[in-house]
């Protein structure tokens, strides 16, 4: 009987240890960097900074030199491993729009680290590696 006791209890134990899929908070200040890879270059990826500020269901997400990214502001909704954002800025049609935070990216977390990686059609990669600032 007190083998079955102590079973039960490390057995309980076990399962309430078992790390369960919560729903993903990123509210904060996140600093990293953004890499642009077109499929047809053979000039390599683009990378320069980056910074995504999440605070409720908003986020800015600031402008590199060269709108290397463009940044971008708005909404934002998660769905399963998605990140859906919904810019709201007006933009002038002088440079590459996909370079604007919006649209659906698949994102990933380890630790205090998230990663935000969008494929175009075409083939060219849009990513976001980024670290929580305390």
């Amino acid at each position: 009987m007190r083998r079955k006791a102590c079973l039960l209890i490390f057995f309980s134990f076990l399962i309430n240890s078992c790390k369960r899929d919560g729903v993903f908070n990123p509210e904060g200040t996140y600093k990293g960097r953004f890499i642009y890879t077109i499929a047809i270059s053979s000039s390599g990826p683009t990378i320069a900074p980056a910074s995504i500020r999440f605070e409720n269901e908003t986020f800015t997400s600031t402008a590199g030199q060269n709108r290397i990214p463009a940044g971008g502001s708005g909404t934002f909704k998660i769905n399963g491993r998605q990140i859906e954002f919904a810019d709201t800025n007006a933009w002038t049609a002088d440079f590459n729009w996909a370079l604007i935070l919006s649209g659906k990216y698949a994102y990933k977390t380890r630790a205090d680290s998230l990663f935000l990686t969008r494929r175009t059609n075409d083939g060219n990669t849009y990513e976001y590696r980024l670290k929580r600032i305390p």
